[in-house]
């Protein structure tokens, strides 16, 4: 696949999200993720769709799935956050409580993180 092609379908799944049309990122998705099966991007976002179709098992899944990817260590704080907060989220609704206090108590870490850095660096 060119990468003119998979920067198109990325802006395609950009705008399915947006519209909050979560069943056609998807489709999308599925077919990058066996392209490029080890894709942050598109991990991150089977974890946002997947959570807004009510799929909580794959939510939790990918976005565990992101965090542990081995450039994870360079993502930012705000994806960080956008992802233990997509786990959070999904496990509560699994009624995994212990778990889902986990991953909003590192939600809650890497969303202050963010949030410090950006007082630190004033536009």
């Amino acid at each position: 696949m060119k990468n003119s092609q998979k920067q198109w379908l990325y802006s395609q799944i950009y705008i399915y999200i947006q519209q909050q049309k979560y069943t056609k990122a998807i489709i999308l998705l599925k077919a990058l993720n066996l392209l490029a099966p080890n894709d942050f991007y598109v991990s991150k976002s089977l974890a946002r769709s997947y959570l807004g179709v009510g799929n909580y098992l794959l939510a939790s899944k990918y976005a565990e799935l992101a965090l542990n990817y081995p450039q994870e260590s360079a993502l930012s704080h705000k994806d960080m956050a956008l992802l233990h907060l997509i786990k959070s989220r999904a496990q509560l609704k699994l009624n995994q409580l212990s778990q889902a206090k986990e991953s909003l108590e590192h939600f809650i870490q890497f969303r202050q993180l963010k949030i410090n850095a950006s007082n630190k660096n004033p536009v």
